[in-house]
């Protein structure tokens, strides 16, 4: 069995979790959007479709950017992408905006997950043990993270 620095797993294990606090953040957010943005029910669910057709084409596309860019480089930037689109959502409220922002969000988010679970993978066959359980529980963590954060801070008053 070959010997992968812990640091490696760690590092993959802190993405999972960082993936799982963006989805639970913005999904904590949902609710306060439609106000935020002053919308209905139906033009926020436009919205949320949106992010998911993006999704969509995200997961279509990739593959190739994995390839291209290789897992680690196409984690960080469609991370890092993901990160500033998440924190559009949530300083602005421009409609149109908010629409590219989740359209970005949709499909980068797709494309991080792809490039962290290839790494997870390839580090899994590596190690010759199970490691993509302890992943993904992290991003499951991550997830309920997120959203307990926004809400306990919905709950203190913070915009």
């Amino acid at each position: 069995m070959p010997n992968i620095r812990p640091n490696i797993i760690w590092g993959l294990r802190l993405f999972f979790l960082c993936l799982g606090l963006a989805m639970g953040t913005w999904g904590a957010h949902v609710p306060s959007a439609k106000g935020l943005y002053a919308i209905d029910e139906g033009t926020l669910a436009s919205a949320l479709i949106t992010a998911g057709l993006a999704g969509i084409i995200g997961l279509s596309q990739a593959g190739r950017m994995v390839n291209q860019l290789g897992p680690p480089k196409a984690a960080w930037l469609t991370g890092g992408i993901m990160a500033l689109c998440l924190i559009l959502t949530l300083l602005t409220d421009w409609l149109p905006l908010l629409f590219l922002a989740l359209a970005l969000f949709g499909f980068v988010g797709c494309c991080f997950d792809i490039a962290i679970n290839t790494m997870a993978s390839e580090l899994e066959h590596q190690s010759g043990r199970p490691l993509m359980s302890g992943f993904h529980g992290l991003f499951s963590l991550g997830g309920m993270c997120g959203a307990g954060l926004v809400s306990g801070l919905f709950a203190l008053g913070v915009a």
